[in-house]
């Protein structure tokens, strides 16, 4: 959730024809704080556990965000993505160790 704030401070600052440094200077700050964390979270887990499981989860945040705060469409394929996306994460957390 807070890359995905992260990343929408990201966007948004440059969606004006001026970049709005303030928006991007919190995107930025936001990726040094995950950085940080990550760095942390890396030494007490499996990294291959932890990146299937980060990689699928920020992509279904990437998606709720889209669709909620930046009201894009989601078309048939892509809803096909998100439910095989949270089928990963369901066969990871039942299979994977």
């Amino acid at each position: 959730m807070f890359t995905a704030f992260g990343d929408s401070m990201l966007k948004r600052s440059g969606e004006l024809k001026n970049t709005n440094l303030s928006q991007l200077a919190i995107g930025l700050a936001v990726y040094l704080t995950t950085g940080i964390i990550w760095f942390f979270i890396y030494k007490q887990t499996k990294f291959s556990s932890v990146g299937s499981v980060y990689g699928v989860a920020t992509a279904l945040i990437f998606a709720i965000v889209g669709i909620f705060y930046f009201k894009e469409t989601v078309h048939l394929t892509e809803a096909l993505g998100i439910v095989f996306a949270i089928l990963s994460i369901v066969l990871l957390g039942r299979f994977g160790s």
